[in-house]
């Protein structure tokens, strides 16, 4: 069986997730970057649009297509019926082109990610002080102004990424609770975790998880073999590997998106605020 914290102590994440960001790090106003964002996000996303317009813009093209509808009308109608079906379809704004915008349908959300306007993927852990502060106030703006009303939607990776020792069994709990029970048991025994922060660690987190898991599944047991066995290794590097493509530093760490589009990176317990002005909500 792997160590508790082999999984922090891999090629990806020494460095990366060694601890809390503080509250003003990486404060964003009016959506720009942070001043340790890579060039190649935003020359990565100025390219596709010309891109796609010089394909677009073929004149061989053009001229069969004129040719074409030369023909006969039917070959108009045709193309009209396209159009219409093609504005009938509703966007899809689910994040994309970004090492943290893959598997988002095996994570704990809230809200829609393919209707709403924006998304905020979060990387956390429920052992950081400021994960728990931006949860207890800076959320609840969110939820209760954005994602109840369908505009925003929220995606959530759990990660050990302090070494406090009682996060590694906590996090591979989360993901085998989803598995079983949902995301509502998932947001239990997560918000269980942040509200217990200062009593658990690692002598005590697997009694205390115990205690709490009749309240939200009857599979407690397998529960705590999960958390014991560390199953769910795979996926917690795969989150690890890919934050630290997108040069995470620390947690909480927010990867914003707009209509499918990344917009920029948030870092540390920030203010409801930070976050409609960056995302233009």
């Amino acid at each position: 069986m792997p160590g508790r914290r082999e999984v922090l102590l891999s090629a990806v994440a020494v460095g990366c997730l060694a601890g809390c960001l503080d509250d003003d790090a990486g404060d964003v106003d009016g959506g720009e970057q942070f001043d340790g964002a890579s060039d190649d996000d935003t020359s990565g996303s100025d390219d596709e649009p010309g891109a796609t317009g010089s394909d677009s813009g073929d004149s061989p093209e053009t001229d069969d297509a004129s040719e074409d509808g030369g023909d006969g009308v039917e070959g108009d109608g045709e193309e009209a019926d396209d159009d219409e079906a093609d504005g009938d379809r509703e966007a899809d704004n689910t994040p994309r082109d970004h090492p943290l915008a893959t598997d988002l349908a095996s994570l704990p959300t809230r809200g829609d990610p393919a209707t709403a306007t924006a998304t905020i993927v979060e990387v956390s852990d429920v052992s950081c002080p400021l994960c728990r502060e931006f949860h207890e106030g800076a959320y609840e703006e969110l939820s209760a102004e954005y994602i109840d009303d369908g505009d925003l939607a929220h995606v959530y990776r759990a990660v050990p990424g302090l070494d406090t020792g009682w996060n590694v069994p906590a996090t591979h709990a989360l993901y085998e609770l989803l598995d079983r029970e949902g995301e509502a048991a998932f947001w239990s025994l997560a918000e269980f975790y942040y509200r217990e922060q200062d009593g658990l660690s690692e002598a005590n987190v697997l009694e205390r998880t115990e205690g709490y898991l009749p309240r939200i599944t009857d599979d407690g047991a397998a529960v705590i073999d999960a958390a014991e066995t560390e199953r769910h290794t795979g996926m917690i590097d795969d989150t690890i590997a890919a934050a630290t493509e997108a040069g995470i530093e620390g947690v909480p760490t927010f990867y914003l998106f707009r209509e499918g589009e990344y917009l920029t990176t948030i870092e540390g317990n920030q203010s409801a605020e930070v976050f409609e002005n960056a995302l233009s909500l």
